[in-house]
C-alpha cells in the first residue's frame, strides 16, 4: 500500500524526509492500496487494488469515479467492453464495443455460405441460396423465419437465352417455397436456381 495524507507535518529532519518519500511513493503510485485513502483530495487518483479499478475523486470530493479497468494486462475504460451477448441484445448503453463486438452487433446470428442467412439488428432477416434446376422443385431456407416471409426472388441460371418463365407457388411459408419452371419443348433451360428471401 502506498498511501499518504499529502501533509507534511513540522517535525525532525529524517521524519520530515520519510513523510515526504511516502508522499511521493503515493502519488507514483496512484494511492494505490485495497481500500480508499483516509484523506482525500478532488482530483485524487487511487488504484483500487482489490478490483484492479483506477478511480478519480470527484471535484466536490464526495465521491470516487471510476475511470478504468486492468484486466489481463490491458486497460479497459470504464464499465469495460461489452460481452458477445450485451452486444446482440443491443440494450446496454454504457460499454465499449469493439470492431468484432460492433460486427456481433450488427449482425448478431449470420452463416456465410453458398445458402446462408444474416439476421441484422434491426430484426430483418435475408437468406439465400441455390439449388439444381427442377420442373418442379421446392427450397428449405437454411433456417426457419422466426415471423413472417416478406418477399422471396427467383433467378434462374442457364449459359443460354431462355425464354422459360418461373412461378414461386403461393404455399411458401417460414420454413421453405416451391417453385415450377416452364420448358421449353420439354427440355428444361435452367441449371440452377438462385434464391434470395427476405423476412423477420
Amino acid at each position: 500500500m502506498s498511501q499518504n495524507d499529502m501533509v507534511i507535518a513540522n517535525q525532525t529532519a529524517a521524519l520530515a524526509r520519510a513523510d515526504i518519500n511516502s508522499a511521493l511513493q503515493a502519488l507514483a503510485s496512484n494511492s494505490l492500496g485495497t481500500s480508499a485513502p483516509s484523506t482525500t483530495y478532488a482530483g485524487q487518483w487511487w488504484y483500487d487494488s482489490s478490483a484492479a479499478i483506477l478511480k478519480l475523486r470527484n471535484s466536490a470530493n464526495s465521491a470516487w469515479i471510476d475511470v478504468g479497468i486492468f484486466s489481463s494486462g490491458s486497460f479497459v475504460p470504464y464499465p469495460g467492453l461489452a460481452s458477445q451477448a450485451e452486444a446482440e441484445a443491443g440494450t446496454n448503453n454504457t460499454k465499449f464495443m469493439t470492431p468484432l463486438r460492433s460486427r456481433q452487433g450488427s449482425m448478431p446470428n449470420s452463416s456465410i455460405a453458398t445458402s446462408g442467412y444474416a439476421e441484422l439488428a434491426n430484426g430483418l432477416h435475408i437468406q439465400w441460396g441455390r439449388a439444381t434446376a427442377a420442373a418442379a422443385g421446392s427450397i428449405t431456407f437454411p433456417i426457419a423465419f422466426p415471423t413472417a416471409v416478406f418477399s422471396i426472388n427467383l433467378t434462374g441460371v442457364s449459359d443460354t437465352v431462355s425464354n422459360s418463365g418461373i412461378a414461386l407457388n403461393s404455399a411458401y411459408s417460414t420454413t421453405g417455397f416451391s417453385y415450377d419452371i416452364d420448358s421449353d419443348e420439354g427440355v428444361l433451360q435452367y441449371s440452377e436456381i438462385h434464391w434470395q428471401a427476405y423476412g423477420n
